[in-house]
Order: C-alpha cells, then sequence, then structure tokens
C-alpha cells in the first residue's frame, strides 16, 4: 500500500497551517507593540481620549491624565470607550474633585493656600438640581 499521495496532501495542509501561524504572531506582534506605544507617548494617548470622548482640552482634565499614572490611564481609556461621553466628562470632574481635595488635605497640613473646587461649565446647571 502507497502513502506518498496522503503525505503529499498533509504536507501542503502543514504549509498552509504554518503560513497562518505566522500571519497570527505578525499580527500579535505589531498588536502588543501599539499596545505599548500608547502607554509610553501620555500626549497622543490623552488626545485619542479627548477625541474617544469628545472632551475639549481642560487644564484639569491633562492634570487627572498625568498623575493617574499608567492603569489609570488605561482605565481611564476603557470607560471612555464603554460609557456615554457626558457620563464620563462628570467622572472626570469627579476625579479633578477628588484630586483638589486630596491636595486641599496636603495644603492644610503644610499651611498653604486652598485652590476653588473645580466644576465644568457645562456640567455646573446639569448636576445642581441633583445635589
Amino acid at each position: 500500500m502507497c502513502v506518498l499521495p496522503a503525505n503529499v496532501v498533509y504536507q501542503y495542509l502543514f504549509l498552509i497551517f504554518w503560513g497562518g501561524l505566522v500571519v497570527t504572531v505578525v499580527i500579535n506582534v505589531i498588536s502588543v507593540l501599539c499596545a505599548i506605544s500608547n502607554l509610553c507617548f501620555i500626549q497622543g494617548s490623552y488626545r485619542n481620549l479627548l477625541a474617544t470622548s469628545f472632551l475639549r482640552d481642560e487644564p484639569a482634565y491633562s492634570e487627572i491624565w498625568r498623575k493617574s499614572g499608567t492603569s489609570g490611564r488605561v482605565i481611564l481609556q476603557l470607560i471612555a470607550k464603554n460609557v456615554n461621553p457626558k457620563i464620563f466628562e462628570h467622572v472626570l470632574n469627579e476625579l479633578v474633585n477628588l484630586l483638589r481635595e486630596s491636595e486641599r488635605k496636603d495644603f492644610r497640613e503644610q499651611g498653604q493656600e486652598e485652590e476653588e473646587e473645580f466644576i465644568h461649565p457645562d456640567n455646573e446647571l446639569e448636576f445642581e438640581d441633583t445635589l
């Protein structure tokens, strides 16, 4: 019994699967490089976050972005992609207020002047009734 025809078919199947594996590895390497560049280039990913959530470039948002660290930036990006932009803007405003409150606490301990609470002009009227 000759097994040569079966070996020829298996050889071509092996080449097809091997080529698919190579393509998958290349795509995964590109994906990892894109994720690493997104984490390393803070300003570019900040602009991407603003574009995703339709926000204006506020100094307070930039401050939150810089002080949140790598894991915080990943979480903020996930929230921005999966939440309504108005809700994300409200979350950022709350984070700014929490950051300012912690800084006030530090200033009180050091005896320095306090800053005003940050309220975004668009959210000032909208969330005033809920308080």
